[in-house]
């Protein structure tokens, strides 16, 4: 209820009716003389997602499925409980809630708006912040696009006119399943950085750990090549360096949100791949060949399904100062 004084007067005014003028908040002018009007007990609110967790995106990747990257959103708008219609709306740029393993500064790329076009459905204009209105029945839609790291984030929508009428959504951006690569008897985990903590890390660097997490069977299978190297040299210890952060997404190997090109685990981002580092093997070529037959035979032992890709290109590729084998706990075209 508002209070309008008129005259000698002072009436009891219900906004619910729309029509008396202490209800006005604001009127957008248009051209041709139309306009977006705002009343002040207007209430804005999103409809809530069956789920607020998405994919992080990754080109090539990504489907319309299990690894979907983009959620749509309808917010509405109300007026005594009833839809109003043609009220202007201020998406503000979303807001980070939890970095996803991310401790590095920089500009970090954010979730994004997508708005179809008008004149090209099925087209999309992709914004950071916009302004837009509620249809004739008070809808608005629009679709929300994950970025390419890993994390949680809200997104807030707002009235033009009136920012603290607002409603708030957050979501979760992450490859599902991930879990923590254990400590061991025979491996030992390395790699970490103030960029990404963890056990290699320097001080407080070195927790927690963020860079181990993998699908579960790279998990379940490092464990098994560690203790069979073990068996034949029981005097090494495998080394096991970057897998995954927490929630997936890309890994900006220097911490530059992946700029320049060239900076990022382009292949850690789903967690079905491990880094084994073998300078712990003195340049010995036979404990190196070992080392991946090991790989292959725990390859051949498994179900179908359950097959671990040895890389042997990319082995080959990846030598001085940092050479390492390359396994994937999964084909990861799939």
């Amino acid at each position: 209820m508002e209070q309008y004084p008129g005259g000698d007067e002072i009436w009891n005014v219900s906004c619910d009716s729309l029509i008396h003028p202490s209800c006005l908040l604001y009127t957008y002018p248009l051209e041709g003389g139309a306009g977006y009007v705002e009343y002040s007990d207007t209430v804005v609110t999103f409809t809530r997602p069956d789920s607020n967790l998405i994919y992080p995106t990754y080109a090539r990747h990504n489907d319309d499925s299990t690894k979907r990257n983009y959620i749509d959103l309808q917010v509405n708008t109300e007026l005594g409980g009833h839809p109003v219609g043609n009220v202007m709306l201020h998406f503000r740029k979303p807001t980070l809630i939890n970095s996803g393993g991310h401790t590095h500064g920089g500009t970090r790329p954010m979730a994004r708006y997508m708005l179809e076009q008008q004149q090209h459905p099925g087209s999309y204009d992709t914004l950071e912040t916009f302004d837009h209105p509620t249809d004739a029945n008070g809808i608005m839609r629009f679709r929300f696009l994950a970025s390419e790291f890993g994390g949680s984030e809200f997104t807030t929508v707002a009235l033009k006119s009136d920012t603290t009428i607002s409603d708030t959504l957050s979501f979760f951006t992450r490859v599902p399943g991930l879990r923590l690569l254990p400590a061991g008897t025979h491996y030992i985990k390395e790699g970490g950085t103030c960029d990404h903590h963890g056990p290699g890390g320097e001080g407080a660097c070195g927790t927690p750990d963020t860079d181990h997490y993998g699908d579960s069977l790279l998990v379940k299978y490092i464990p098994i090549i560690a203790d069979s190297l073990a068996a034949i040299y029981p005097e090494l210890t495998l080394h096991v360096n970057d897998l995954s952060l927490p929630y997936g997404g890309r890994f900006d190997l220097k911490g530059r949100w992946g700029v320049p090109p060239g900076t990022s685990h382009v292949e850690h981002r789903i967690g079905i791949n491990a880094d084994l580092p073998v300078r712990f093997m003195s340049a010995d070529t036979a404990k190196e060949n070992n080392l991946q037959r090991i790989i292959n035979k725990v390859t051949l032992q498994r179900p179908l399904d359950e097959r671990l890709v040895y890389d042997r290109a990319l082995k080959k590729k990846v030598r001085a100062p940092h050479p390492h084998f390359h396994i994937y706990s999964r084909d990861p075209a799939k």
